[in-house]
């Protein structure tokens, strides 16, 4: 959280190059890895499938209403 904008950011470490399909949960805890339907609820982003080069930052923004 930055105090003075009040905007979440967040960073994912080292990915591949390629396309990646990018979303978000608030009930991750909830994931039943052997399930393949378990009513989890993801939003996802404009951004996706978001498509990392080698060397470079790629940013994705959430923006949920």
């Amino acid at each position: 959280l930055d105090n003075s904008s009040g905007d979440w950011s967040y960073t994912i470490g080292f990915l591949a190059p390629g396309a990646y399909t990018v979303a978000f949960t608030c009930q991750a805890s909830d994931d039943d890895p052997d399930k393949a339907d378990d009513d989890i609820e993801f939003v996802g982003t404009d951004d996706s499938p978001a498509q990392v080069l080698a060397d470079q930052d790629t940013p994705v923004d959430f923006v949920v209403n």
